[in-house]
């Protein structure tokens, strides 16, 4: 963490515990989301969500899936490419490497999967407006969505 454009840092912990860091996104300046994941083998392995208030001094776990258990709320065991934010902070978004996006409106503790076919390309989630974004898949279309939840294909 630096607060001085890279002249100082300080480590900070990793709550992971083996498990590979793959995205962070921050609504405030001390409030962050980080998602983490182990691949099983057919896009399926552990999936944790871990949050901080204190710019990752101490981390909640949130949400857990794996195929065999714990699990703690609906995030479920698919690896995601990409962990995005909404515009104003209140929509968490996954993009699968299977069955599409899933959102979170609860600070990622639930969970609703659009099922859109993403053929496993590793893209990124454009963002815009309080909860707008849009989601370009070569070869399957470009989807929108402007509520957060509910996705359209464009093209």
């Amino acid at each position: 963490l630096t607060s001085d454009s890279g002249r100082h840092w300080k480590v900070l912990s990793n709550p992971c515990e083996g498990l590979v860091p793959t995205g962070l996104v921050a609504p405030s300046r001390t409030h962050w989301y980080l998602y983490c994941q182990l691949d099983g083998g057919m896009h399926q392995g552990r999936t944790v969500l871990y949050a901080t208030t204190d710019q990752g001094t101490n981390w909640t776990l949130v949400a857990e899936g794996s195929p065999e258990g714990p699990n703690r709320g609906n995030i479920g065991p698919e690896m995601a490419f990409d962990l995005t934010i909404s515009g104003n902070g209140r929509v968490l978004w996954l993009l699968g490497t299977v069955d599409g996006v899933a959102s979170s409106t609860d600070g990622g503790r639930d969970w609703t999967v659009a099922g859109i076919a993403t053929g496993g390309y590793d893209t990124e989630l454009a963002t815009a407006k309080p909860t707008y974004a849009w989601l370009p898949l070569s070869g399957y279309g470009l989807y929108r969505t402007t509520n957060g939840t509910t996705w359209i294909k464009l093209t």
